[in-house]
């Protein structure tokens, strides 16, 4: 049985403010789905939003990687931060039995599932702020790294693959 996500819009920002975490809701018109668009419609730049993408391991474990939303995932890197011998991004459909909008997940709404493991790039916390998804396409949450952090419980590692401009010839 697939567990499902317990926490909407409202829920998200009710348990950060449960938590006594500060954040700022950020609501437009526009729904946002891709990193760069959000980055467009809140005002923010493409390095402060919180890209949340979410995978699994041989054993169908949860593991959720939040990265800047110009960098990339490597998922060897994360394979090695997590101490497990494979891991794959989750299939779209597999996600959605969650109850979560594809191109919207706050990893909030994920913090409720059995064994669900987090794990935050170094480069995250280079921001004062971080745009991260409220549930919903329409409205993000500015909030401090080092906040989310701490309410995940998210582990702090490399986890981005280097920008081909950066690599080593």
């Amino acid at each position: 049985m697939v567990e499902k996500s317990h926490y909407g819009i409202r829920t998200v920002t009710e348990f950060l403010a449960d938590n006594n975490i500060r954040f700022n809701l950020v609501a437009t018109q526009q729904p946002a789905f891709d990193c760069e668009t959000v980055a467009l419609v809140r005002g923010v730049g493409i390095t402060q939003v919180l890209k949340c993408m979410v995978g699994e391991d041989e054993s169908r474990s949860m593991h959720v990687m939040l990265v800047p939303g110009d960098a990339k995932v490597g998922l060897k890197k994360v394979k090695k931060a997590a101490d497990v011998d494979d891991i794959s991004l989750m299939d779209p459909g597999r996600l959605a039995s969650y109850e979560v909008t594809v191109g919207a997940i706050s990893p909030i709404q994920l913090m409720g599932i059995d064994g669900v493991r987090f794990y935050m790039d170094n480069t995250v916390f280079c921001n004062r702020l971080v745009d991260m998804s409220s549930g919903d396409p329409r409205a993000g949450i500015l909030i401090a790294p080092t906040d989310l952090e701490r309410v995940l419980g998210a582990k702090r590692c490399d986890i981005i693959k280097p920008h081909p401009l950066l690599r080593r010839q």
